[in-house]
């Protein structure tokens, strides 16, 4: 009887102790799956942020087009405009 008592004891830990292993491990698994749900959801929301700001600009783009055409078409545009070597438009004039 000493033995049964002892080798059911001896079972017992065994599986409380994988319990406790898969429990943690769930937990883990739990947080991680959170986490990854976070992400996707931080990703698909920049993603949609920047597919607005490509149609607002490509739509900005299009009316700048229209009204250049416009303005060519009726010849308001100043053909004599001065033409300066820039790296980038926000700079100042070159003296």
């Amino acid at each position: 009887m000493y033995f049964i008592n002892n080798v059911y004891f001896i079972n017992n830990v065994y599986f409380i102790n994988n319990l406790q292993i898969i429990t943690s491990q769930a937990e883990k698994i739990n947080e991680m799956a959170a986490v990854m749900k976070t992400a996707a959801a931080l990703d698909e929301e920049n993603e949609l942020k920047e597919k607005e700001a490509f149609h607002s600009l490509k739509e900005e783009n299009a009316t700048l087009r229209e009204i250049v055409n416009i303005a060519n078409k009726y010849g308001s545009l100043n053909k004599e405009c001065s033409v300066e070597s820039k790296t980038v438009q926000t700079d100042p004039p070159i003296d």
